[in-house]
């Protein structure tokens, strides 16, 4: 079965729900939960998933630099 990278999924959500880009604050708490919800998941259960910048060339270089600048935890040690 082919599916999307659940990595791309935690950084795009992560990225999204913290731009303050007038976007409705409502939606931006749930979008942050749930990237830390599926980095949860991948980190115990998909360790060949690294969160890491060299394992992540296929994502807009900005989404990965903004996480692993970031200071969230879920997204360390990036």
């Amino acid at each position: 079965m082919a599916c999307p990278d659940p990595r791309a999924f935690a950084l795009y959500k992560l990225w999204l729900g913290t731009k303050d880009d007038g976007r409705d604050p409502v939606k931006r708490a749930p979008d942050v939960e749930q990237a830390h919800t599926v980095a949860a998941i991948v980190t115990q259960h998909l360790p060949q998933l690294p969160f890491e910048p060299e394992h992540l060339k296929c994502l807009p270089k900005p989404v990965v630099n903004f996480a692993s600048e970031g200071e969230d935890p879920f997204f360390k040690p990036f």
